[in-house]
């Protein structure tokens, strides 16, 4: 019940700085893999999000409900990978996740800096796009029943 509480608790937070325009709106970053190229595409978003004026990136997946999850595989040495990139969003009390955003490519070495640069306006945009919807289920009376429920949206 304790995780429950406190999803709520960082989605009122997060709804709370929006709504007044105090806050730059947390993002946690995961990667996996262990190819340059995919390396440099979150490096290059990590210093996207750090620059931005209306994100900010957190290093606890705990910190924010919303996850950018990046995975990459080498496809030919040094010279190109495959890339993907996923946005969740954890909607709180229900704990459910929501796939608003997905884009998988292959890089090469010379636009990795590019692409990290872009995954973060793809996920902006994706976000304002979700968000309409999410604030939907999440104000579902069958989600806000109490913390125990444990019944996930279609």
């Amino acid at each position: 019940m304790h995780q429950h509480a406190f999803r709520t608790l960082s989605v009122l937070l997060i709804a709370f700085q929006l709504a007044f325009g105090e806050a730059k709106l947390p993002v946690y970053v995961h990667s996996q893999g262990e190819d340059s190229i995919g390396k440099s595409v979150v490096f290059s978003l990590r210093e996207a999000i750090r620059q931005s004026t209306s994100y900010k990136l957190v290093e606890d997946g705990r910190e924010s409900p919303l996850h950018m999850d990046i995975v990459s595989v080498e496809i030919e040495a040094g010279k190109s990978s495959a890339v993907s990139t996923v946005g969740t969003v954890i909607m709180a009390p229900c704990a459910d996740h929501h796939l608003f955003f997905h884009k998988l490519q292959l890089v090469g070495a010379g636009k990795a800096d590019e692409v990290g640069r872009q995954a973060l306006v793809d996920f902006g945009d994706a976000w304002a796009a979700a968000k309409p919807e999410l604030d939907k289920l999440h104000n579902n009376p069958k989600c806000t029943e109490g913390f125990n429920n444990t019944q996930r949206h279609p």
